[in-house]
């Protein structure tokens, strides 16, 4: 897990040094990319898994304390991989990638949302980059779990490419949406017992199907009422727990009083037309299935209870528009 206080231990012992290397994949790289940023060093990457998709990301998933936010790092100056570590990389690993390739539909349904509602900053060439690199991880589903350097090599292009996407935009939105946001709840809630949460990846793969299903209900209905939002404080420091207080900051105001009820009610056909785009969940479930992915909450240690109390929180966590931190304002 890549924590504040890893980040400033790699950081002491970076003062003398003149670059960092991080071997590895994940929160290695996270907690070096936050080190080489304060200590404003160079960064080299060598990836030993095609496992996630922040190779070459500006920013870090970091955890402070009992709460996880990202924050501005180093965007490496150097990525290195070498095909046969790649290849024989285990296969939960390439699955855990592939995992968080199939995310992409989601962030780019929630920005497209987002950009129409709110006017926030959209970069047609930038997703264009991104749905680029999903269109080349999709077409390998049936062989991310082999040991094929081929492979394992066009993988881990595709996934260098998003890191590449938020570089350009300086923000997470080409890589992620609603699904990370889930994601993270769940890793938020597991720590608060002092448990590890499953791969990255993994997670967020399963979040992706999760959320599919409930964009694809929403994608059903062809008009709505629209209401203003009342937030249930008492309700949400409840689920966050230790991180209620955090929490609550990113949502006073909330982020939902930048749209009238009304002007969700006209923007609708295009969200609709926004969420057609999207595969459908049984479409994206094979997918996964082929490629190796987690598909179940059982399958990466979240029970029904914990399912359920991240689908209604998680939009909270961020100050970030999704649809389904929209949600509470449609009448369904």
């Amino acid at each position: 897990m890549a924590t504040r206080t890893e980040a400033e231990r790699i950081a002491a012992l970076a003062e003398e040094a003149d670059g960092l290397l991080s071997v590895g994949t994940g929160s290695l790289n996270d907690v070096c990319r936050m080190a080489a940023a304060w200590k404003k060093k160079p960064l080299a990457l060598f990836a030993t898994a095609p496992s996630m998709d922040g190779f070459a990301s500006y920013s870090a998933p970091i955890t402070d304390g009992s709460f996880k936010t990202t924050l501005p790092a180093k965007q490496p100056e150097v990525i290195l991989a070498d095909t046969k570590v790649l290849a024989a990389a285990p296969e939960v690993l390439k699955g855990a990638g592939f995992g968080d390739m199939a995310a992409k539909f989601l962030a780019l349904a929630d920005w497209k949302i987002s950009h129409i509602l709110t006017g926030e900053s959209f970069c047609a060439r930038t997703a264009a980059l991104t749905e680029e690199a999903l269109r080349r991880i999709c077409r390998l589903a049936d062989r991310v779990t082999a040991r094929d350097e081929e492979t394992a090599g066009e993988i881990m292009e595709a996934l260098v490419l998003i890191g590449v996407a938020m570089g350009f935009t300086k923000s997470p939105r080409p890589a992620s949406g609603a699904e990370h946001m889930l994601s993270h709840f769940w890793e938020l809630k597991k720590l608060e017992k002092g448990e590890l949460s499953d791969f990255h990846g993994r997670k967020v793969g399963v979040a992706t199907l999760l959320i599919t299903r409930v964009y694809e209900q929403l994608r059903g209905l062809e008009k709505i009422r629209a209401q203003k939002e009342e937030i249930d404080w008492a309700g949400l420091r409840a689920a966050c727990g230790s991180f209620a207080d955090e929490v609550e900051a990113l949502n006073r105001p909330a982020i939902t009083e930048q749209v009238a009820p009304e002007a969700l009610e006209k923007a609708w056909p295009e969200v609709r037309k926004i969420l057609d785009e999207l595969p459908s969940a049984g479409e994206l479930e094979a997918l996964m299935r082929r490629a190796g992915c987690a598909v179940t909450s059982a399958e990466i240690g979240v029970s029904p209870e914990l399912e359920a109390l991240g689908m209604a929180w998680h939009p909270y966590i961020r100050r970030r528009m999704t649809l389904m931190r929209l949600r509470p304002m449609l009448e369904v």
